[in-house]
């Protein structure tokens, strides 16, 4: 099992090489991809020079999310902010997780008396 990994970013530029060294070092990732909120430091290109699927959405983090894991050919996807490591090793065989599913539900509000 291997797992896919959706980076959404904005403005981490400077955070997306080490990021991608950790993710790399780890045998259980299989995919990664970052999906660009239109960032004005190079995100994009840093990401593609890292040799990684690079999208581009408008800024905010549920579009940013739902086409990073529209995009992810792996059984689970981990979602995780460039600002944030992962121990490594942690998505060894041995986890209790076999299949992640995810889904969405509108909510409706009562309209205020």
């Amino acid at each position: 099992m291997k797992i896919g990994v959706v980076i959404p970013t904005l403005n981490e530029a400077e955070r997306l090489p080490q990021r991608i060294v950790e993710l790399r070092a780890q045998p259980e990732i299989g995919q990664i991809v970052v999906v660009d909120g239109r960032s004005a430091d190079g995100a994009t290109d840093v990401a593609r020079r890292l040799g990684l699927e690079a999208l581009v959405t408008a800024p905010g983090r549920g579009q940013q999310v739902a086409e990073g894991a529209a995009a992810i050919n792996q059984d689970v996807i981990l979602f995780l902010h460039a600002d944030t490591t992962i121990p490594p090793r942690r998505g060894r065989g041995d986890c209790a997780v076999s299949r992640v599913a995810a889904g969405r539900r509108r909510r409706q509000f009562p309209a205020q008396v």
